[in-house]
This record gives C-alpha cells, sequence and structure tokens, in this order.
C-alpha cells in the first residue's frame, strides 16, 4: 500500500550555478508530496497513521522550509537538490519512505526515490 501527504510551502531562493533567470533571485509557491509503502495491518486494515507521517514532514521538513531563503539552507537549491535535502531529513524517521516529489510550479515538478545515483 502506498500512503502520501502534502504540504504547501512558499520560499525564495537563486541558483547561483545556472546561467539563466533562475540565477537571480526568486520564489516559488512549492507543494511537496511525501510517500511511504508499507504494508497495512490485517486487524485494522490501515497502514501508517497519515498523522504521525504529517507530524514527521511538518518538524523535519516544512517548518525549515516554508517562508524561507532556501540558499540559507542548501548551497545549490535546485528541484533536484532540495529532494535529496528532504529525503535525508525525512528516511531515518520514517519507515518504507517511497518518494517525495517536489513541484516548484503547477506544471514542473520533480521526484526522488532515494540514492536514484547508484542505481543502474
Amino acid at each position: 500500500m502506498r500512503l502520501s501527504v502534502s504540504h504547501a510551502f512558499e520560499a525564495a531562493h537563486r541558483l547561483p550555478l545556472y546561467e539563466g533567470p533562475c540565477h537571480d533571485l526568486h520564489g516559488h509557491g512549492y507543494k511537496m508530496v511525501v510517500t511511504v509503502s508499507a504494508p497495512t495491518d490485517p486487524r485494522t486494515g490501515m497502514g501508517p497513521d497519515f498523522l504521525a507521517i504529517r507530524r514527521i514532514v511538518t518538524e523535519r521538513v516544512f517548518d525549515a522550509v516554508d517562508h524561507k531563503y532556501l540558499n540559507d539552507i542548501i548551497d545549490n537549491p535546485t528541484a533536484e537538490n532540495i529532494l535529496k535535502w528532504m529525503w535525508r531529513r525525512l528516511a531515518p524517521d520514517i519507515p518504507g519512505l517511497f518518494e517525495i516529489i517536489l513541484w516548484e510550479t503547477p506544471d514542473l515538478w520533480a521526484a526522488y526515490r532515494g540514492d536514484e545515483e547508484s542505481r543502474p
């Protein structure tokens, strides 16, 4: 079973290594979706507790990035690097963490499933 929780947050950043408009300071209305893959309990018919997952995501990620300047947190805050940072903060506390999706705009997004660079 896969369960997801989402959060929307506002943040500013600039991409110092990008040659284009995103090199300059700008902001996004981000949306993130955190998905957990875990079995359901045969007795209750439930998987992980939505509220417990949301609490961890809020404490470990949302509170750190909402209405913040992301360059103060992540050296080169591309969508890809933001996702890797989120994964490192959530994986130790969320068993079965499966995927994190991050929308920068309603039609531009990236997804991450852990250490994908080491996979063939």
